[in-house]
């Protein structure tokens, strides 16, 4: 579990560039005045730039990769399309969200964290397969893995998860004032959001640490020393 922090925690501070323009681009949209029709397009446009993140998270769980060392020397040449990634990306969690929306009884964000734990449990691990592309590996035997994933999601994001609500609670809520500026308040929701996505980051470690236990690294040459092996 220590390991899964420590890549993590690396991972959030390698990509933080990265985290607060993905922060700030949704803290921007909720200023965006849109209609129904135009809200089901930006919020699927979001789930798209959402799932490029994850990839670049992916990527470098699993190889120690960066986007600038994906630009400069090209990377691990992916074995699947990037496209194959998004879609599978957008319909787990599209799986955990359409549901919740469909259950007016119960506190929305309820219901989606339950759906959204239970799915990724199960299938997490295909999202670094969608990479990596190990014949080794195969939907069964991530399934036979999916009580350790979950424990791994309870550890590691739902105790990180409560630890930020609790900051955000104690902590900026009490030092902020009742009123500020259009922009300072931006600002202040990119930050509370770049650190918010670090239970994101975990869940990712964890489930390329799942992906790992079925589909070893082979060869220590293709991977950074902070990817998980």
């Amino acid at each position: 579990m220590f390991r899964i922090y420590r890549t993590a925690a690396r991972c959030w501070w390698t990509l933080l560039p990265l985290l607060m323009v993905v922060s700030a681009a949704i803290e921007c949209r909720r200023f965006v005045p849109a209609g129904p029709a135009l809200g089901y397009a930006i919020f699927i446009g979001m789930l798209g730039a959402t799932g490029l993140l994850s990839w670049f998270i992916h990527r470098f769980c699993l190889y120690g990769e960066t986007p600038f060392s994906i630009w400069k020397n090209g990377g691990r040449a992916p074995k699947r399309p990037l496209a194959r990634f998004i879609l599978i990306y957008m319909a787990l969690n599209l799986a955990a969200f359409i549901p919740a929306t469909l259950v007016p009884a119960l506190p929305f964000d309820l219901v989606y964290a339950a759906l959204y734990f239970v799915i990724f449990s199960l299938f997490a691990a295909e999202l670094p397969d969608a990479i990596d592309a190990d014949p080794r590996y195969t939907t069964a035997q991530a399934l036979r893995q999916a009580p350790r994933m979950a424990w791994l999601l309870l550890a590691g994001t739902g105790l990180a998860t409560l630890a930020f609500q609790q900051m955000e609670t104690h902590s900026m809520r009490a030092v902020l004032p009742l009123s500020v500026d259009m922009p300072v308040l931006i600002a202040i929701n990119t930050v509370k959001g770049t650190i918010g996505l670090f239970p994101t980051i975990l869940a990712v470690a964890a489930s390329c640490h799942i992906y790992r236990r079925i589909a070893p690294q082979t060869s220590s040459a293709t991977a950074n020393r902070t990817a998980i092996g």
